[in-house]
């Protein structure tokens, strides 16, 4: 190339940068603004988290146990764990006689951070039910994988009557991954239609100190998916892409070799949970709550059910029920977790489903 081309190159790649810089400056400016952040009191001037998970042998990770401290978001709500780092403010001892006691299993949705302890569906679950008690096993990050292994060690001796699957339909890329966020993982492969264990248990990786490709890849999505511009463009693009029929997140998992994976790991529930009945009950992304895109997910959670001697709960009509501004209002505005809204939602359409086994408990032909 000629010098004069060079130059040219340049002072395009340098207009280049200053637009985008300033585009980002501008967004940056209204992200607040449409975003607004509401910063809580704490009376109890707790510390903040530095991080709320530790390393685990059996699910990769899991979060600390007797937490009460702030999240590094300081809008969002203190966070409290129990002894076995259940989001609870007390430990589960012997069960009471009477009571039923319920494990709900699931990723950030069923754990829920974002909302106040008493906001939870678990924790509306257990308000709505006399006699009954819901224990949050809900894991940050995780998938339907790792909930089986939480099944398998963390609920061992808590004598569970039922157990909820919940995993969010996203989760089901999540069976794919080795990793998280260079966090190692248990995960599966199936080996002649059998499901085939690998990284179990986890070995602890320490983060490395020296910088690699793959971090700095992972380091430039960080930066590329935390900027204010690239949130606001994408909260424009998306209503479009759904409306029209363009963006089907998850069909072509649910529908291909992932899908077969996933149904295999639900079905492995009914050997982890013995005696307990199992409710499937995935959680509807905004995708299928407020735009009209099929339940693809739907079929593996059936079979799921129907394999195992399960329930499977279809959680999205009650969404449907809803006018489209409170759709809208059962998640964040630049987060797709729910509300206490969304949360509400989801409780009040499984508590039917607990009442039931609840008097199939109580009747002559109760275990």
């Amino acid at each position: 190339m000629k010098p004069s081309s060079w130059k040219k190159l340049g002072a395009g790649l340098l207009l280049l940068t200053l637009l985008a810089s300033v585009a980002e400056l501008a967004a940056s400016y209204l992200y607040p603004y449409l975003q607004p952040l509401t910063v809580r009191p704490d009376p109890q001037n707790r510390t903040v988290c530095d991080d709320v998970y530790r390393f685990d042998e059996h699910t990769g990770w899991w979060p600390k146990p007797n937490l009460d401290c702030l999240p590094q978001e300081r809008d969002s709500p203190a966070i409290r764990t129990n002894s076995l780092g259940l989001r609870a403010d007390h430990d589960y001892g012997d069960k009471a006689p009477g009571v039923m006691r319920i494990g709900v299993f699931g990723d950030s949705f069923t754990f829920a951070d974002q909302v106040q302890a008493n906001e939870t569906y678990a924790s509306i679950i257990e308000r709505s039910v006399p006699n009954v008690e819901v224990l949050n096993f809900g894991l940050g990050g995780g998938g339907p994988d790792q909930s089986l292994m939480a099944l398998r060690h963390k609920a061992a001796g808590l004598n569970l009557d039922a157990v909820i699957v919940a995993p969010l339909v996203e989760n089901i890329v999540r069976t794919q991954m080795t990793d998280r966020g260079g966090r190692p993982k248990p995960y599966f492969t199936l080996v002649d239609g059998q499901l085939q264990a690998h990284d179990y248990p986890v070995k602890y990786q320490p983060p490395p100190s020296a910088p690699t490709l793959r971090r700095a890849v992972a380091q430039g999505r960080s930066l590329l998916y935390d900027s204010a511009l690239w949130q606001l463009t994408l909260a424009a693009m998306r209503p479009v892409a759904l409306s029209s029929g363009l963006y089907n997140p998850y069909t072509a998992y649910y529908n291909g070799p992932a899908g077969e994976l996933l149904e295999r790991i639900l079905l492995a529930f009914r050997e982890e949970a013995r005696e307990a009945d199992l409710i499937f009950a995935p959680l509807p992304t905004y995708h299928y709550i407020e735009y009209d895109l099929a339940p693809d997910y739907e079929q593996v959670f059936r079979r799921a059910a129907q394999g195992t001697g399960g329930t499977y709960a279809h959680l999205l009509p009650a969404f449907k029920r809803l006018t489209p501004e409170q759709r809208r209002a059962t998640r964040f505005r630049f987060d797709q977790h729910y509300t206490a809204l969304g949360h509400r939602v989801v409780g009040e359409a499984l508590v039917p489903y607990v009442r039931a086994f609840q008097a199939q408990r109580a009747g002559p032909a109760g275990r």
